[in-house]
């Protein structure tokens, strides 16, 4: 991030996620998060690019399979300041299981 100058507020850009379980039961939750983080003045995107976070095949023991996942999801946040995830699970499991995924990638 950039330093901050006097009187000036500091613009934070941030991607955001919404998990495949948040949408399929309550899809108008990413509207709401998108329109409360643009009201406090923060930049949102909703990268494309974005698919699975891996949860499923990492939750399972499917670590060879998550790799391609993986390598998508970390793709797709770089250059953000920050990813907002719509989620009552923690980060992405694929991230918390990156010391055995890493020699994968």
């Amino acid at each position: 991030m950039r330093a901050q100058l006097p009187n000036e507020r500091l613009r934070v850009r941030v991607a955001l996620m919404v998990t495949c379980i948040n949408d399929a039961l309550y899809p108008r939750t990413g509207q709401a998060v998108v329109r409360l983080l643009r009201r406090l003045g923060v930049d949102v995107d909703f990268p494309e690019s974005q698919t699975c976070c891996a949860q499923p095949m990492v939750n399972t023991g499917y670590l060879d399979e998550a790799v391609p996942v993986v390598r998508n999801f970390v793709d797709s946040f770089a250059g953000y300041d920050g990813c907002w995830r719509v989620s009552g699970s923690p980060p992405s499991p694929a991230l918390a299981a990156l010391p055995s995924l890493r020699a994968r990638l």
